[in-house]
């Protein structure tokens, strides 16, 4: 019972420090704090209430048995004047009439100190930047460490936990996939799930087993967020361009610290992307051409000038090239467009867009033009003409649609062995000067 109750107290104590759920903290970080030492000190008056009233009650039973001072100390009473310590510290007034330690008895060996019983995240201290957790669609690139590809939240339903395992689910098997990282929303890394043959047969399962000395700590009122990111082979080692990868599911098996058996661990807020595997992507499009402009008619215009970056990468294989483009026209009645041609101008190299009131289409750029290995700028030129029956004519050039895993964009691009239909941006991707 006394080893119970010291691993209760112990666990309440140090546990209640760490569990704050924050998904991109920075901004957030002084509330964050507040937050947690407001919910702190609450947690630590309830058990030093706790360990008054138990105290009491000792000296009632030594008095009964004629007994004026404990001859010794237990696990519980070091655990109960650690809680009094802490909470001397967290709200800076000294303790009234503090008790004197006791004096353990001679033993064969030393006592274990209180944080010897806690476990690994409970004497974890977060340090701001916290991780982003935030999943979206991205391309993963072969050789490296990927973003957060899912997140999901666990809360206990009746008692403090240790989790003991997490076991991952993919739509499908995932050749290139060498391991997940797990870690929690203030920085804490649980460890690697690693794949599973003996949970499926198929190669979809990663698994994370943890050790009853590295298992993660849980209190019973905390709800954690937990992230996960990719670890993937390169192509030398097995890992292919174009694979799709989604989680399906997430379990999770615990240990209740108050019943020792299997405890019921609520999963809610499971965020769930599909990413794609890639040799490279293109992190960086932007306009390089003013933000306004003065509008004007003529012969080979150069309405709109983009800049194209693909990831530097040490793969050899890797040969970024954009294939096809959409551009989207916002223009006034009055104004016309024809013959686009989409061009390096510092190279000369061109290739002829359709043009259409509504779009500009470049399909099939050769790789003189669409190559994008380095950095490099193109613009879109047109004949630009106009009726003169509006005061204030307007023309503006932008790529809209980025698309995603699932849907074509307005930009088709290929890393060397695969094509992609989609970009990791926003909509729109890109807007062009406004020429107004």
């Amino acid at each position: 019972m006394k080893r119970f109750l010291t691993l209760f107290l112990l666990a309440t104590l140090f546990g209640a420090e760490k569990s704050i759920p924050v998904y991109a903290a920075l901004d957030h970080a002084q509330n964050l704090v507040r937050l947690r030492e407001e919910r702190l000190l609450t947690r630590l008056l309830r058990w030093q209430d706790i360990c008054d009233r138990r105290e009491e009650r000792r000296e009632e039973r030594l008095r009964v048995r004629g007994i004026l001072a404990p001859h010794s100390s237990s696990d519980v009473d070091r655990a109960c004047e650690a809680i009094a310590d802490r909470l001397e510290e967290v709200q800076g007034v000294p303790r009234p009439n503090p008790r004197p330690s006791p004096q353990p008895s001679p033993r064969p060996s030393p006592s274990p100190s209180p944080s010897d019983d806690l476990l690994p995240n409970q004497r974890y201290r977060p340090v701001p930047p916290f991780p982003v957790i935030q999943p979206r669609s991205s391309f993963l690139i072969l050789g490296e460490t990927g973003p957060v590809i899912g997140s999901i939240k666990l809360s206990p339903e009746l008692e403090p936990v240790e989790v003991r395992s997490i076991e991952i689910t993919f739509q499908d098997p995932v050749e290139s996939l060498q391991s997940i990282e797990v870690f929690d929303e203030v920085g804490f890394r649980l460890g690697s799930a690693t794949l599973d043959l003996s949970a499926s047969s198929n190669g979809d399962v990663f698994t994370l087993t943890l050790s009853p000395q590295n298992a993660y700590f849980i209190d019973e009122d905390d709800e954690v967020v937990i992230g996960l990111r990719p670890r993937l082979r390169d192509d030398d080692s097995g890992g292919e361009s174009g694979e799709n990868v989604r989680i399906e599911g997430i379990e999770v098996t615990a240990i209740g610290q108050w019943s020792s058996r299997t405890a019921e661990v609520t999963e809610s807020g499971p965020d769930f992307k599909q990413h794609v595997t890639a040799l490279t992507e293109i992190p960086e499009i932007r306009s390089t051409g003013q933000t306004t402009g003065t509008f004007s008619v003529g012969s080979k215009r150069p309405v709109g000038s983009f800049y194209f970056a693909a990831k530097d990468v040490s793969d050899s294989d890797a040969e970024p090239r954009l294939t096809d483009i959409v551009f989207s026209v916002s223009r006034s009645n009055d104004v016309s467009l024809a013959n686009a041609v989409f061009r390096d101008p510092l190279t000369a190299t061109e290739v002829s867009c359709t043009t259409t009131s509504t779009f500009i289409t470049c399909s099939s750029i050769p790789q003189d033009v669409g190559n994008i290995d380095n950095p490099r700028e193109l613009v879109l030129y047109v004949d630009v003409s106009s009726t003169g029956t509006l005061a204030n004519p307007f023309l503006q050039i932008e790529i809209n649609q980025p698309g995603g895993p699932t849907t074509a964009g307005d930009i088709t691009w290929t890393d060397g062995e695969t094509t992609f239909t989609w970009v990791p941006f926003t909509q729109p991707v890109v807007r062009g000067t406004s020429w107004d």
